[in-house]
């Protein structure tokens, strides 16, 4: 029997679980984020927690210090990746940006997994393309551990898309039977579980458990206020601002806000608000922001967009606060960290139905939910000008504030975790 079937008990007493993620490199964006703040937020519950990866240079360096058995702070485990393709080319695995048919962790790699595991009364496992996450699963099953697959929206109708063919060949060939075997496959929105059934079997849909991520809002409690972000980034007291925060990425719609700004631009020249956007975050790949500087340039706003790179910190929370809008024309997005922040710093948000937990963002009363065109992202930001002053105090604002809060609150979401990880879950329940 798997370890962790015994009883709901189990789980809610001190238990030992593996997390594993190819690459903790926080460039990567929101996946590498839900591991470590699921991590710790485990840890902070009391519980045992051992990270795999094969980089580990977004893990705290603490994390890399830490002995068997001391809480709360989760120990990682550095493991290694080869890949026959690499060898040929000269080129180290470490360095490889993308998930390929022939990356494997190297023998002794398993090895030492494999003793992590073995002791482990679960295993979480994230993503649903890396052949490591499914060897793992194999793992676990020799010996007798349960374990928990994330999707992470890598099922969702967009990702299919996107190089489906080869996709649902690897789903064939490895991916269905660690879904299929898995003790709870994890979706963090209702919408992302409706999705996978047209991808996933029958038995896999069936152990699907919508839970909302859990993750580190400290920086959110006493907020620093907008004068931070404006003076560092040149931006007016009296100018509004349109902000967006994330991977600038041709999936996170950038190219949509810029050509909504141009419009903008027309509707309001000559009179007030004189608007400025920010668009924040690392390049991915590292020339696409380039891109978007020249469209900027071509669009005739490059004076009023200002690309700052990645942002994080205090500085993070104030550059939310100077926003009139929080503002993400994404085309796909499972969860989306960045769009509760935006209602935790007490910035209204508008986004996309490409965003799986849009309804519940919708009822938060603070986001403005759009079809993702330029046309409607244009209306909404010309909206958020218009009433920019006055809305951080706005009954609707301080109301999202407190829903961003609850929807989100660690203690009921790690009780759901728990229950994920000792099996005493009903099988295709949800949290609201």
């Amino acid at each position: 029997m798997p370890r962790g079937l015994t009883s709901v008990c189990v789980i809610l007493s001190s238990v030992r679980i593996v997390q594993y993620l190819k690459w903790l490199r926080l460039a990567d964006g929101g996946v590498v984020r839900a591991v470590l703040d699921l991590s710790a937020a485990l840890a902070r519950a009391g519980h045992e927690v051992v990270v795999l990866t094969a980089d580990d240079s977004g893990v705290p360096e603490e994390w890399k210090r830490e002995k068997l058995g001391s809480h709360p702070l989760p120990r990682s485990v550095l493991l290694e990746l080869t890949d026959p393709l690499d060898r040929m080319r000269g080129r180290r695995t470490a360095e490889a940006q993308a998930d390929t048919p022939t990356q494997r962790l190297t023998r002794a790699s398993v090895g030492v997994a494999a003793r992590e595991i073995a002791s482990a009364d679960a295993l979480h496992l994230h993503g649903a393309w890396t052949p490591s996450n499914h060897a793992l699963a194999r793992v676990a099953e020799r010996a007798g551990v349960a374990y928990v697959v994330s999707a992470h929206g890598m099922l969702d109708r967009w990702c299919m898309a996107q190089g489906g063919l080869k996709k649902r060949f690897s789903l064939a060939l490895m991916g269905n039977r660690t879904f299929d075997r898995a003790r709870a496959v994890h979706f963090t929105a209702e919408a992302e579980r409706e999705q996978a059934r047209g991808v996933l079997s029958a038995a896999a849909c069936s152990r699907g458990e919508v839970v909302p991520l859990v993750f580190d809002t400290s920086l959110f409690r006493s907020l620093p206020g907008p004068a931070g972000a404006r003076a560092e980034f040149g931006l007016a007291a009296d100018e509004p601002v349109l902000v967006f925060l994330s991977r600038i990425h041709h999936k996170k719609g950038v190219e949509v806000l810029l050509r909504a700004a141009a419009r903008l631009k027309q509707d309001v020249a000559g009179s007030e608000p004189r608007f400025r956007v920010v668009v924040a975050g690392p390049s991915d790949p590292p020339e696409y922001v380039g891109r978007m500087k020249a469209l900027a340039t071509e669009l005739g706003i490059a004076e009023r967009v200002v690309f700052p790179g990645l942002v994080g910190g205090p500085l993070k929370v104030s550059l939310y606060q100077a926003g009139a809008a929080f503002v993400l024309p994404t085309q796909q997005e499972n969860f989306g960290f960045v769009l509760i922040e935006s209602l935790l710093a007490g910035t209204p948000v508008i986004t996309t139905r490409s965003v799986d937990i849009w309804p519940e963002l919708e009822r938060s009363g603070g986001a403005t939910i759009t079809d993702g065109s330029v046309e409607e992202i244009t209306g909404a930001m010309r909206m958020a000008l218009a009433n920019w002053r006055g809305q951080a105090e706005s009954v609707g604002t301080l109301r999202a504030r407190e829903w961003a809060r609850e929807f989100v609150d660690e203690s009921r979401i790690i009780r759901r975790f728990e229950s994920l990880y000792s099996g005493s879950s009903t099988a295709g329940g949800a949290t609201s």
